[in-house]
């Protein structure tokens, strides 16, 4: 019976500390310690219970903690609004107060608090050295903060999808060793304050700052951003020309007004839907390695599309949507042989479709709507490697046999309506099998619908209203 009870006492330690995290009673850093103290002070709510173990004095050993193994500096705060526990995932929120004290960790590399959200009443004021790690980040996104007002030394600062008012803080600019900053998607107001002089922020190479409230011009001194390969700045209230010093930033691969596009570490220049006004400056003819353009939705009243944009070799996706451009498709672009995207939508485009636009052979997404285009489709759009092509809200004429419509296998989304096409739906609509959207709605097409429809098998969404067509519904 004896030797029973030492068993189960030795199994009880056994499981004890294998549970457990053993303080061995080396303590963290004092200015670590009662930082971390501090920010815990301040939390008022922590479903997680992530904070719950944060006693004792090492607190490399507490939840969310990473400390350097030569100096016992506090390394990462890593407390994600997603996080796994026993193989399952969880997501939660921290609610509170951000203690200045946590800019006492002075060696902090990585700090992760998506899941926290912070009262409003509460600014952001951090003073964090980066190490010699080149990982170095702040990550606050999902959070529910004012005010951002400076941090030091950081290169990667992602602040987006929060509530953010206020100005960008010019202080901004001594961030020396930023490379990503992301303020997607708040309310930050006025003009962009960087950079001021030559030589600051020469390592930044992503800026979001699309979907606020931002004012003012593009600034001058963007071209002092030599490494910019990625600038967004869509969805704002941006004003003026487009400076010519953009043609210094010989790294910057794409500049999308610079159409709403997901952030990604592709690179994409973005300043579409502002007030940007024209004429484009001819500088920018010297970035080489521009792969996407989008200004669409400005003021630039382009009138025709700059034939210098044939010039640019890497160029692949154009996005002029809204620009208001006149008269007939240029000729000239059918030079742009590595095309994928283009979209001339909403501008005053009239004439025809000119039989050259299926050639380029990489062509994805072509986009002509809203336009007074006056034509027939030309049966030479039938380029295999089309997924996306929105002819809708033109003037439009003769049969969708016109297309041939068969050669468009791999098309997902075709949208040809509020045009004046007549004829019938051809059988060859079945081949189209991993179409998910088809509108021909608002058109002159009659005569009954093909059984081959219903081989769509990806078919999402068919819009044929306001047509004359009869008969059954076609069914399996």
């Amino acid at each position: 019976m004896r030797s029973q009870l030492l068993w189960v006492l030795f199994m009880f330690i056994v499981i004890t500390v294998g549970d457990c995290k053993v303080d061995n009673g080396e303590a963290c850093h004092p200015n670590d310690l009662q930082g971390l103290t501090s920010f815990k002070a301040g939390i008022r709510s922590d479903p997680s219970n992530r904070l719950k173990n944060w006693t004792g004095i090492n607190c490399c050993n507490w939840e969310g903690i990473s400390c350097d193994n030569a100096t016992r500096r506090v390394a990462e705060l890593y407390l994600p609004g997603f996080y796994t526990w026993n193989d399952a995932s969880f997501q939660t929120s921290i609610d509170g107060l951000l203690s200045p004290s946590i800019t006492l960790l002075t060696s902090l590399e990585v700090l992760d608090l998506g899941g926290l959200s912070i009262s409003p009443d509460r600014f952001l004021h951090l003073s964090v050295q980066a190490s010699q790690s080149s990982e170095s980040s702040l990550c606050l996104a999902t959070n529910s903060m004012v005010h951002y007002q400076k941090a030091w030394a950081l290169e990667e600062l992602d602040l987006s999808y929060n509530s953010l008012s206020g100005k960008i803080p010019p202080s901004i600019t001594k961030l020396g060793s930023i490379s990503v900053i992301d303020f997607d998607t708040n309310n930050l107001e006025g003009e962009i304050p960087f950079p001021s002089s030559s030589g600051q922020m020469s390592s930044l190479r992503f800026l979001i700052l699309d979907s606020n409230r931002l004012t003012g011009g593009i600034p001058s001194t963007f071209g002092y951003l030599t490494s910019l390969e990625t600038v967004s700045l869509a969805n704002n209230r941006l004003q003026g020309p487009i400076p010519s010093s953009l043609a210094g930033l010989q790294s910057v691969r794409d500049i999308s007004q610079w159409q709403q596009l997901v952030w990604s570490y592709t690179p994409i220049d973005s300043i579409s839907q502002n007030m940007i006004q024209g004429p484009l400056p001819h500088e920018m003819a010297s970035l080489q390695n521009l792969k996407t353009l989008d200004l669409s939705f400005n003021l630039l009243n382009l009138s025709s599309i700059p034939k210098w944009f044939v010039g640019l070799p890497s160029l692949s996706q154009i996005y002029l949507a809204g620009c208001g451009i006149l008269g007939d498709i240029p000729d000239y672009l059918k030079t742009t042989g590595s095309l994928i995207e283009l979209d001339l939508s909403a501008n005053h485009l009239t004439g025809t479709i000119p039989a050259w636009i299926g050639s380029p052979t990489q062509l994805y997404l072509l986009n002509l709507s809203v336009n007074s285009l006056i034509s027939e489709i030309p049966a030479t759009i039938t380029n295999r490697t089309l997924g996306v092509l929105d002819l809708h809200s033109n003037k439009l004429t003769g049969t969708i046999n016109q297309i041939g419509i068969g050669g468009y296998l791999g098309i997902k989304y075709l949208n040809l309506s509020h045009n004046l096409l007549t004829g019938r739906l051809p059988p060859s609509v079945g081949k189209l099998e991993f179409m998910q959207s088809l509108d021909l709605s608002y058109n002159k097409l009659g005569s009954d619908l093909p059984v081959s429809l219903a081989n769509i098998s990806f078919l999402e969404r068919l819009k044929l209203q306001k047509n004359r067509f009869t008969g059954e519904i076609p069914g399996e």
